[in-house]
């Protein structure tokens, strides 16, 4: 095995040990939207469904800073 060939199987092993898969239900017109996305950002589904979490969350931790605690709405059961 060549170095550059152990050193991607090292970096995805890494990656791939720090991840969780799960399975997420949302309706066809989110799923269109987030692929379109997507497609534009150059990124998969998957990978753009992480931005926009890791983006939701980096806002959320800035609000709760500002203690406005406003929080979020109720949202249980919608997809948007």
């Amino acid at each position: 095995m060549n170095p550059i060939d152990y050193n991607t199987h090292r970096m995805y092993y890494i990656y791939m040990k720090k991840t969780k898969a799960f399975s997420i239900r949302v309706d066809e017109d989110l799923y269109n939207i987030v692929a379109e996305i997507a497609e534009k950002e150059e990124r998969t589904i998957n990978s753009q469904i992480i931005y926009a979490v890791k983006k939701e969350i980096e806002r959320y931790k800035q609000e709760q800073k500002k203690g406005s605690g406003a929080g979020y709405p109720e949202t249980r059961g919608s997809a948007m």
